[in-house]
């Protein structure tokens, strides 16, 4: 005996994609919730949605939120009505729904299983295709694999046949990604093969240093900090079309090298940077990795704004938001552990009275100028330690109040319609004095807090 339920609201179908067998899957996962709510077997249900919400494309999958919660209510409703059955009744519905619950839960997992097999018969056909065409204008085979097997890992968890397809694809995109500086390092007269690579989900990073501690602890900061760029810019940002590259020597001499066979830039006093032609980047810094790794961070967070909407060097009057941006990104937390360059974190003060008040170097001054030594000088360290705080400030501060104003400024430089004018249109400055002050009250705010969460992480635990 079941109880009875108002009919279950409508769930939304979507477009079901020719030759898109998680798409169908999808579908066939709605028709089986409704009628796993028709039979009063809400969790049952509820999986069946939620795993259909991990089948679509993302930008599909927010549709099934109110669904879920609708399924919720009812599940509560019918909880209530079925406790206040004589106990008879309510075992002879109970076992009913179990009995429907084991038959769709029958259902489920066959739809999983086709669903299963249909993907991996589509990322075998899609292989294939890698195997036999060549990347034209438009069309991609390799990225177009690589983009079905993140969805169907995504979707379906681990499965040892795509797992084995991903480990072929990673190796295709990696030697694709390299070929272009392949002859370069070759006409180096550096042998390829001494070169290791260092591959992660959004980059790949040709080296020829062999410390496998720097290795292992560069890659998810890496990720994580490609994500972050992604997450920041959001629609703004482009697909990825191919890993973010970079080329790390081992000291300056062998960049030098490097960079005299090839025709490259010499650094200078720099220990890396980012072609703003190809958007590659290449380090050469004769200090140890645990020095490099905010250099690291900072010019792969340039090729990250590179490749996601065009963003070159910072030249004239985008001095101060190329560079902020990239050292805002490339330092960051996760958890309790600081990524990047702790320097940043530890310099609040310095940046908020050293740099304001002892340079008197106002945030007005800072944004309008064409070049930094009008500002500066030769003081480089002040450069990215000022242009990091503006950043933050305006991505930040109060709840994020700048931070589309932000965006459109970034937009302005990637599309070279920044001019020393550019800040003061975008952000609406009526009063400059006023924005200063809100930005040095915002930096000093942030130091303070560092302060106290480093006094309480020191502090004896005291007992109860």
């Amino acid at each position: 005996m079941f109880l009875l339920a108002a009919a279950p609201a409508a769930v939304p179908q979507g477009a079901v994609r020719a030759g898109d067998p998680l798409a169908v899957g999808a579908t066939q996962l709605r028709s089986l919730a409704d009628q796993a709510r028709g039979r009063f077997c809400y969790d049952l249900a509820a999986e069946a949605l939620t795993r259909a919400g991990r089948w679509v494309p993302p930008q599909e999958s927010g549709s099934f939120d109110a669904i879920l919660a609708a399924v919720e209510r009812e599940r509560a409703a019918d909880e209530r009505k079925l406790a206040a059955l004589a106990p008879a009744t309510r075992d002879a519905a109970e076992s009913a729904r179990q009995r429907a619950r084991a038959e769709l839960a029958t259902q489920v997992s066959e739809i999983e299983r086709k669903a299963k097999a249909a993907a991996i018969a589509r990322a075998l056909a899609l292989e294939k295709s890698v195997q036999l065409s060549a990347p034209v204008a438009g069309a991609d085979p390799l990225a177009e694999l690589t983009s079905w097997l993140e969805r169907c890992e995504r979707a379906l968890g681990a499965v040892p046949e795509l797992a084995a397809m991903s480990a072929r694809a990673r190796e295709a995109a990696e030697e694709r990604a390299l070929a272009p500086v392949r002859p370069d390092i070759v006409r180096a007269g550096v042998d390829p093969k001494s070169f290791r690579v260092l591959r992660g989900a959004r980059f790949t990073i040709a080296t020829d240093r062999t410390d496998d501690a720097f290795l292992s602890q560069a890659q998810p900061q890496l990720d994580a900090m490609v994500e972050r760029v992604k997450s920041f810019l959001g629609a703004r940002a482009k697909p990825l079309t191919r890993p973010i590259l970079g080329i790390a020597f081992a000291d300056r001499d062998a960049y030098k090298k490097f960079a005299d066979a090839t025709g490259r830039r010499e650094l200078g006093s720099f220990a890396g940077f980012c072609d703003s032609a190809d958007g590659r980047f290449y380090l050469g810094s004769h200090d140890g990795w645990e020095l490099d790794m905010h250099v690291l961070l900072h010019e792969a967070a340039h090729a990250t704004l590179h490749d996601s909407m065009g963003l070159g060097s910072g030249a004239g009057p985008t001095t101060w938001l190329v560079e902020g941006a990239a050292e805002y990104f490339e330092t960051f937390q996760i958890g309790d552990k600081e990524y990047g360059n702790p320097r940043l974190l530890g310099d609040l003060y310095n940046l908020a009275v050293g740099v304001s008040l002892a340079h008197k170097i106002t945030l007005e001054r800072l944004v309008t100028s064409v070049q930094y030594g009008e500002v500066f000088g030769k003081e480089v360290d002040q450069i990215y330690l000022a242009s990091w705080g503006v950043f933050w400030f305006l991505a930040d501060a109060q709840s994020g109040k700048y931070r589309e104003r932000l965006l459109t400024l970034l937009d302005r430089a990637a599309s070279r319609k920044y001019t020393s004018r550019t800040f003061v249109e975008v952000m609406g400055v009526a009063d400059f004095q006023a924005l200063n002050k809100e930005w040095e009250k915002f930096i000093e705010d942030q130091w303070f807090e560092q302060r106290r969460k480093k006094k309480a992480a020191s502090a004896p635990a005291v007992e109860k």
